[in-house]
């Protein structure tokens, strides 16, 4: 997930980790960032943690990616209307295959179920999200 917050995005690493899995080009400025000592990482679990970022084209970089879920976005609608955003990304899954929309395509619209129901799991409270800015 992502977080803007006062002109910072703040990204975790499994996202981070996700792009470089996935082989994304990714700006050498985040990289590293990225591959600091983990001196501005946040968070209980080593995926879960945020790295931050203040520069526009890490900013910008980002922004570009639907999959990465906005936690401030959506933490702001309700659990049922999380369950139908989620609900449609199973849907469109079932309905494609992977030879129809792509193996890369496939994996982005399950990653971003995923992180759809994470938060629906943190407003629940079966789930913690460390927010970086409040720490």
């Amino acid at each position: 997930m992502k977080i803007f917050h006062d002109g910072v995005i703040y990204v975790q690493i499994k996202d981070i980790n996700y792009l470089k899995k996935m082989g994304q080009k990714i700006p050498e400025s985040v990289l590293r960032k990225y591959k600091r000592k983990f001196t501005f990482f946040y968070g209980k679990v080593e995926g879960e943690y945020f790295v931050d970022f203040r520069d526009f084209d890490a900013i910008r970089f980002f922004e570009g990616f639907d999959y990465i879920v906005d936690f401030t976005e959506y933490n702001q609608k309700s659990i049922v209307e999380l369950n139908a955003l989620a609900n449609d990304l199973l849907e469109k899954l079932i309905e494609s295959n992977v030879n129809k929309i792509g193996e890369r395509r496939y994996q982005d619209i399950e990653y971003k179920m995923n992180s759809i129901i994470q938060i629906i799991a943190i407003k629940r409270g079966t789930a913690l999200l460390e927010i970086p800015y409040e720490s």
